[in-house]
């Protein structure tokens, strides 16, 4: 099935990718551009393609059916009248109104003020009020206005090949209600994008108290959770680390670009930003002093006073290798000093390094602080704790911040079910689980023996393909909802236009599903606000503050300090544990999966000022590379030194530029006999034997403005791995 089908066909001439994505100037051929594509690429400007001139007037005669009122939403707002972050005299057509909202994520959403003109959201900015961020914002969220407009999200819902209607969408649902109503749930499952809204949270809860067998799963491409698992393992709840750079006089980074990529990265780097600032060259001694030990270059790395380059199979070892530095130079547990240093055994690195990365620390007890990167396995995240503890960052550059106590099925154990024949109908809640599942878990195959499939997404994708019933979702900025920020803080999410198309909120089909008399996205929010977050008693009228504010003061998660970790406790817990550095050269190379810094996990692929934005450290677009370092591309054949490729003891150049764009060699990557094919790039910096491959790219089913970009690395994920091999 391909929405696709049920429009317009497209003409054969319809470009996509880069072609797709050209400026106006490009498409009508001006002499102003053909003149500076001459003086940009002189050698390639005589082979630009011609514009045809109908297929452009085509692609202008539907921006502006899009943008004038043949568009269902774009006409002024007839439900749920706003108060405006700023209120203004009168609506006057050319004059901007802002707005406040929030953009999901599944960490924490990031607190935004959007601006509109005649009801249309047009920009983005963050919220200036809410003091961790600043008014910073992300890229993502940024970029998020462009998804509402896209002409490829998926417009309406469909039953098979047939387009239905909202009352169909309804009885889909009641029929499920009542098939496993009898059975408690028996044979229902759901498969989620992991939430901070308080509201589905509750939606989720009358969910199973309706169907107790239900199975509720959680799954993000690139997990982010491994700190809240750790915290729990070690002291029973769930805790989260919030870290304070900006308090901190030295910081050490595990394998952490805490700056761009991490969760909390846009409040952290303010806060790190913040540690840097001086006046004058007599306050230089004031600044913060920034370690990073990482595989890949990041832009965290970058802005390291000292950086060690080491594999993220190593994190572990390292870690080992400084609490017992940390312990020997603070007269700690000699015992536990001596069994971590031990356990480390194998680190192929100068152990001076430690040594004066940990006298540093030590040095300024209570204002150091080591963040680790959230993927890091458990263990790594352990030894972090103990580290900060040890540091006296617990309460001064570190806080703990208490999570509400979640269970969730994970994706593995919800394959085992679906192996197995015992789920009936699966709900797929966002995600793309057919294309960024981990390969050995055979996604696609395991979805095509479930019954019935009913995916809830926004864009028609590989996941769609494979289901009975396609449920087009809203986007953030046509849809009420709520979240919390990383530090806890409330935060709504309200509409900025009505929608679109045909598409339903989340929080609709949730209370759809759970039977619920209030099924208004409105009054879900507004019911969940005066339940768990309305001190003042004021309800709707508090709620109306909360929307002109944009977060709600005083509703961060509760800060604790958390039981001390003993060394003897310590010690046992690494009992058996493997932590001694594995084996790294030529033949034994470490595959470091990440997200791509512009497209992310694969979601903004379609999205194309995120494919114009480059790669902070390698200066790509529109596309990803096999990157490798200096010394892997010299075994491999590169010569360093001259820039040149040889085969057969013929030199090529291993950077051809054409038009701008490179040209580089393709290779093969074989892992336990998957094949995945990608150019290769250089980059300085990286772990010898560490290959990174970016995820994102290589899309089955996406959207003309993602349509044959880069590769796809997805095949060589496995679940229970993380993103190392």
């Amino acid at each position: 099935m391909n929405e696709e089908e049920q429009r317009a066909n497209p003409e054969k001439e319809s470009a996509t990718g880069r072609q797709y994505w050209r400026s106006l100037d490009e498409f009508m051929e001006k002499p102003a551009f053909k003149e500076w594509l001459h003086r940009e690429f002189p050698e390639g400007a005589s082979e630009a393609e011609g514009v045809n001139r109908r297929h452009f007037l085509k692609i202008m005669a539907a921006s502006f059916a899009m943008a004038g009122a043949g568009a269902a939403g774009c006409r002024r707002p007839e439900q749920y009248i706003l108060p405006y972050s700023q209120q203004p005299e009168g609506t006057i057509p050319g004059i901007p109104v802002h707005f406040t909202t929030s953009y999901p994520s599944p960490r924490g959403n990031l607190p935004l003020i959007v601006e509109t003109h005649q009801h249309r959201p047009t920009h983005v900015e963050g919220n200036p009020e809410f003091a961790p961020t600043g008014g910073a914002v992300d890229r993502f969220a940024s970029a998020s206005v462009l998804n509402l407009y896209d002409p490829d999200r998926m417009t309406s819902a469909y039953e098979g090949n047939r387009r239905i209607k909202r009352e169909r969408v309804k009885d889909i649902l009641a029929e499920v209600a009542a098939k496993f109503g009898p059975t408690n749930g028996q044979g229902l499952a759901v498969l989620a994008q992991p939430s901070s809204s308080p509201t589905r949270r509750r939606l989720k809860q009358a969910i199973l108290e309706k169907y107790p067998r239900l199975q509720w799963a959680e799954y993000e491409a690139v997990d982010q959770g491994n700190p809240e698992r750790a915290a729990e393992e070690v002291w029973g709840s769930p805790l989260r680390p919030q870290y304070l750079p900006e308090k901190a006089k030295r910081i050490l980074a595990v394998d952490s670009d805490f700056l761009y990529n991490e969760p909390d990265s846009v409040a952290l780097a303010r806060s790190f930003a913040r540690s840097r600032k001086v006046k004058n060259k007599d306050e230089a001694k004031k600044m913060s002093r920034l370690y990073a030990v990482e595989p890949v270059f990041t832009t965290t790395g970058a802005m390291a006073d000292h950086r060690l380059r080491l594999g993220t199979a190593k994190m572990t070892a390292f870690l080992a290798l400084l609490a017992a530095e940390v312990l020997e130079q603070t007269n700690g547990d000699a015992r536990l000093a001596e069994f971590l240093r031990t356990r480390a055994k194998g680190l192929p690195m100068d152990p001076s390094w430690v040594a004066e990365c940990a006298r540093d620390l030590v040095g300024n007890k209570g204002a150091s602080v080591v963040i680790p990167g959230s993927h890091l396995p458990e263990e790594a995240q352990q030894l972090v704790f103990f580290l900060n503890e040890q540091l006296g960052a617990v309460g001064e550059t570190v806080l703990y911040r208490e999570l509400p106590a979640e269970e969730n099925l994970s994706i593995r154990s919800l394959a085992g079910e679906m192996e197995n024949g015992t789920v009936e109908t699966l709900l797929i809640l966002g995600g793309n689980p057919a294309y960024d599942a981990p390969a050995d878990l055979e996604w696609t195959r395991l979805q095509k023996k479930v019954p019935q499939v009913i995916r809830y997404g926004y864009y028609f994708d590989e996941t769609s393909l494979e289901a009975q019933v396609n449920i087009a979702a809203a986007h953030y900025l046509e849809s009420w909802g709520d979240g919390r920020a990383f530090d806890g803080t409330y935060l709504p999410v309200q509409p900025m236009i009505l929608p679109l198309f045909d598409a339903l909120q989340e929080l609709e089909l949730l209370a759809l599903l759970a039977g619920m008399s209030v099924n208004d996205p409105y009054g879900l929010v507004l019911e969940t606000f005066r339940k768990e977050m309305d001190r003042s008693g004021e309800g709707e009228k508090a709620f109306q503050r909360l929307l002109s504010t944009g977060f709600l003061p005083g509703s961060a998660f509760a800060e604790t300090t958390p039981s001390s970790l003993r060394p003897a406790t310590m010690r046992e817990r690494f009992v058996g544990t493997e932590l001694a550095a594995p084996e790294s050269g030529p033949e034994k190379l470490e595959i470091r999966l990440l997200p791509d810094p512009s497209v992310g996990d694969g979601f903004h692929n379609n999205n194309g000022w995120l494919q114009e934005c480059p790669d902070p450290m390698t200066k790509l677009t529109w596309d990803n590379a096999v990157i490798v370092s200096p010394a892997l591309a010299g075994h491999l054949g590169f010569d360093t030194k001259s820039g040149d490729f040889l085969i057969g003891g013929v030199a090529k150049k291993s950077s051809n530029f054409k038009r701008g764009r490179e040209e580089s060699r393709i290779v093969e990557l074989t892992v336990d006999g998957i094949t995945v094919r990608g150019p290769v790039h250089i980059l300085p910096g990286m772990d010898d034997w560490t290959v990174a491959l970016p995820l994102g790219y290589g899309r089955r089913k996406v959207g003309r403005v993602g349509e044959g970009t880069g590769f796809d690395a997805y095949p060589l994920s496995r679940s229970g791995e993380g993103l190392t091999r």
